[in-house]
């Protein structure tokens, strides 16, 4: 049997920080806990998981009863149970955490598994993996909205690269918010919260916008959570979409009159004996909305 200079018995927020503490002062501490997890009723069972549904009911009932009465409107108001379930699970611990991280990553993967196999993001999974520590799960999540800004924004960023001004009104380019969220991801330095909130000062100023929609972004809110637009941005890439669309009509056309010309060029190559052999391939039903080329390349 070991023996021990202190013993601590019970491992809830006294009693665990007591023994840290003893341990610390160099004393050799044994924590006797018969729950098998530290932070007793209050961190486990009790006060932070209770808390943490009652303070979500609370909202709920605010948002929906007396929002109203201060002049905030709310459409589609919902419960997300989901998140109110990985709330209470984290506040429980470690276990808690656990249970919540697998749900969730069994939840994304029956999700991504419902899509068409072009349309899945597997990433996403392993973003619910990696969650099971917030820290790292954030930082994994703003390196992939990086990643991802960088294709939806692909127009924008052409056009505008790392520029500030755009027809002679100040607005930060997307890349800055990509590069802000790298920043935030791999060297802790939060750029994205600058960024973000320069973006919304800048919109918060805009007079095209509603006076609403301004209030609320100089309050705090972001553009997107209040429908504001970045109109050259929309233009940028309403522009862009009408000019790939342009291309690839041209590109078809193009594609097109080539097989053309080479069908022509073989007609014009073949024999009598092989224009009947075409002639008679052509009339069997399974041919039926095939061309010259198609038979050449079967008889090759």
């Amino acid at each position: 049997m070991e023996n021990y200079d202190v013993i601590v018995i019970g491992g809830g927020p006294g009693g665990y920080v007591c023994a840290i503490r003893a341990a610390q002062l160099g004393h050799k501490t044994a924590c006797i806990e018969s729950r098998g997890s530290l932070g007793g009723t209050c961190l486990n069972i009790g006060c932070i998981p209770s808390k943490s549904l009652l303070h979500s009911a609370e909202m709920y009932h605010k948002a929906n009863k007396e929002f109203d009465k201060i002049g905030i409107t709310t459409g589609g108001l919902s419960l997300d149970l989901n998140s109110m379930l990985d709330t209470t699970l984290r506040g429980s611990g470690l276990y808690g955490a656990v249970a919540s991280t697998i749900k969730n990553v069994l939840i994304e993967y029956m999700r991504q598994q419902e899509k068409d196999p072009f349309q899945k993001d597997n990433a996403k999974i392993l973003l619910q993996a990696i969650n099971i520590s917030p820290p790292i799960g954030s930082k994994a999540r703003k390196f992939y909205n990086s990643l991802e800004a960088m294709d939806y924004e692909r127009d924008i960023l052409e056009a505008r690269g790392f520029g500030v001004m755009v027809d002679g009104k100040f607005q930060l380019s997307p890349a800055y918010q990509v590069l802000g969220n790298l920043a935030s991801a791999t060297i802790n330095l939060p750029l994205d919260r600058a960024v973000a909130e320069i973006d919304a000062v800048t919109e918060a100023l805009d007079s095209r916008n509603s006076d609403m929609q301004r209030i609320a972004m100089a309050l705090g809110w972001k553009a997107w959570e209040v429908g504001a637009e970045i109109e050259e941005h929309e233009l940028i890439n309403t522009t862009a979409k009408e000019t790939r669309a342009i291309e690839a009509t041209r590109k078809r056309k193009e594609k097109a009159a080539a097989k053309r010309q080479k069908e022509i060029d073989a007609i014009q190559a073949m024999s009598q004996e092989e224009i009947n052999a075409y002639a008679n391939w052509k009339s069997k039903p399974e041919n039926k909305g095939k061309r010259l080329l198609d038979y050449l390349e079967e008889n090759k």
